[in-house]
């Protein structure tokens, strides 16, 4: 297994960035970089050789080429690819057998209750070589990510390269993330199920604000919302709902600290369209109403 090692604390140097979008047959240049290229493939094949191995990416692939090899086009293909060259002085391009690697990552990264792969050795993160993305919402995640990047990179303006490469580093952590699930799923069902209660809480982190029933929440996320609430008291022993709950409870408290909106729009803003029960939910959660614990914050914080 082939994958690029490095620090994730030590941000990259993006030499350049952007896409390509190739409407007719179009085959390759030939060419030897100096940089790192991260391809992410968005629709049509590319068939190239590197370093002596032919490869053929699809819509759904992800590919790291390495420094100073060859590479070339094969054929002429129809494709429209997102591309990253880079620098980064940190790093170790490592070749090892698939149940080392596996062994590797287990020591070294350890399973949060939020289903999120911490690493405890030096924050060090890996790109795959070669990585074909079968779950469409991940693959959409990992190109929004990359369209940031562009973005950013778009700007001109003070220290946007800075955040050109932030947006890179974001990029190659979720890929890396969703990589290690990847491998783990099939040998770890309990990581299965933690991965997919933190897809709750970042569905219920983003759609806080709306209506959400639990008919809504079984059609966006594609599973039977009994089974998730029971996956819900099972490893954070809370309910979906109670978590919604204490979400939206976090935002107001936000909100009563930093702005001088009204509770009606406070309310609303948080997902709550009746006052009256924002108001009792609130005090049920603090021990006051919101109108006392605005005053008690200004007075404590005079």
């Amino acid at each position: 297994m082939h994958f690029l090692e490095y620090r994730a604390d030590i941000l990259p140097h993006i030499t350049l960035i952007g896409k390509n979008l190739v409407s007719y047959p179009h085959i390759n240049i030939r060419r030897k970089s100096s940089d790192y290229i991260f391809y992410i493939v968005t629709s049509g094949e590319l068939s190239f050789i590197e370093d002596g191995t032919e490869y053929t990416l699809k819509k759904g692939d992800c590919f790291l080429f390495e420094p100073n090899k060859l590479h070339y086009g094969t054929k002429k293909t129809k494709h429209n690819i997102i591309y990253i060259h880079f620098k980064h002085n940190k790093t170790d391009f490592l070749n090892i057998p698939d149940k080392e690697w596996l062994n590797k990552m287990q020591a070294n990264s350890i399973f949060s209750q939020s289903g999120e792969a911490i690493s405890i050795e030096n924050s060090k993160i890996i790109i795959p070589k070669y990585f074909q993305m079968n779950d469409s919402s991940a693959f959409y995640e990992i190109c929004k990510l990359a369209e940031k990047a562009i973005d950013q990179n778009k700007l001109l303006l003070e220290n946007c390269n800075v955040l050109c490469s932030l947006a890179v580093s974001e990029l190659f952590i979720e890929l890396y993330r969703q990589y290690v699930f990847s491998n783990f799923k099939n040998n770890n069902e309990k990581i299965v199920k933690i991965h997919l209660v933190n897809s709750v809480v970042k569905y219920l982190n983003q759609n806080y604000q709306n209506k959400l029933t639990g008919e809504i929440i079984e059609k966006e996320l594609c599973y039977n919302f009994d089974y998730l609430n029971q996956l819900f008291k099972k490893y954070l022993n809370t309910s979906i709902f109670k978590m919604l709950e204490q979400i939206r409870m976090e935002h107001a408290i936000e909100l009563l600290k930093i702005s001088n909106a009204s509770l009606e729009i406070i309310s609303e803003s948080v997902g709550f369209k009746d006052e009256s029960y924002f108001s009792k939910t609130f005090k049920k959660n603090t021990g006051v109403s919101p109108t006392e614990y605005r005053k008690q914050f200004i007075t404590e914080n005079l």
